[in-house]
């Protein structure tokens, strides 16, 4: 089968995330054949597959996320630095209360 895609399984490595990439369209080096699960209906080719949106899937609900998490952060900065102007406001309006009271 692999004579046929004009692929050496030497070169193919049997970690997931290179078969993953392989199937995905990345030569790395590159090979003649195009995406195998398009071309043939096999089981593993399927389960493949299969993997594969999950993978891009996860990888798209973590970036999600993340975002999130960066807004959140993002308004909880915010809230603080406006606990912070309100507290250099109060303090100002006492020492001006402060300083009528003396020069009265």
């Amino acid at each position: 089968m692999a004579d046929s895609f004009d692929i050496h399984l030497s070169e193919i490595q049997t970690d997931s995330l290179t078969l993953i990439n392989f199937l995905k369209g990345s030569r790395t080096p590159p090979w003649k054949c195009l995406d195998i699960t398009s071309q043939y209906d096999l089981q593993f080719c399927r389960d493949i597959s299969k993997l594969i949106e999950k993978k891009e899937n996860m990888e798209s609900s973590c970036s999600i996320e993340k975002k999130k998490k960066k807004k959140k952060k993002k308004k909880k900065k915010k809230k603080k630095k406006k606990k912070k102007k309100k507290k250099k406001k109060k303090k100002k309006k006492k020492k001006k209360k402060k300083k009528k009271k003396k020069k009265a």
